[in-house]
């Protein structure tokens, strides 16, 4: 039986890391991480939180930018989740007041903490339901049209990331 990018979904297996999907749960997958990060060293290692703080602001900002430019367009031509696109643009919006807050902060701040924890829960909530929602349309899409915006994907993370 042939895999389709819905099996590799839906099924065990992850998406192939070429493609947009791939690419887009590597990144929720790395913003999860951070979090867990930032638990962990608010425990261990409380001076290490305001480093670990600006990495989940910045992979944010990075990820909202990508979905916006690239996984967002393409989700949108369906016309029955345009309605959601616009709540997760307006969830990235959120996400970046919280950010800019967070930014705000140095580790012996106790709003840092719950400003980090309070992101982590809004945006755990915005992970799943683009997996639940976004990602079966994509998985939709020709291979050809995946790729193209996995391609996409990766050369925007890759401006991103060198411009911070």
């Amino acid at each position: 039986m042939e895999e389709t990018a819905t099996s590799r979904i839906n099924g065990n297996q992850h998406p192939s890391p070429d493609s947009a999907l791939g690419l887009l749960s590597a990144d929720h997958a790395r913003l999860r991480d951070l979090f867990d990060a930032f638990d962990r060293t608010s425990r261990a290692a409380p001076e290490q939180t305001e480093r670990v703080a600006g990495e989940i602001c910045r992979e944010l900002r990075i990820l909202g930018r990508i979905e916006q430019e690239i996984v967002y367009p393409a989700v949108g031509e369906v016309s029955e989740l345009s309605f959601l696109v616009q709540v997760a643009i307006h969830d990235h919006a959120e996400f970046n007041t919280t950010a800019d807050q967070i930014e705000g902060l140095t580790a012996q701040d106790d709003a840092l903490k719950g400003l980090v924890l309070q992101l982590r829960e809004e945006v755990e909530r915005h992970l799943v339901e683009e997996a639940e929602l976004f990602f079966p349309q994509i998985a939709k899409m020709t291979p050809s049209r995946i790729k193209s915006m996995g391609v996409a994907y990766d050369r925007l993370r890759q401006r991103l990331t060198e411009g911070s």
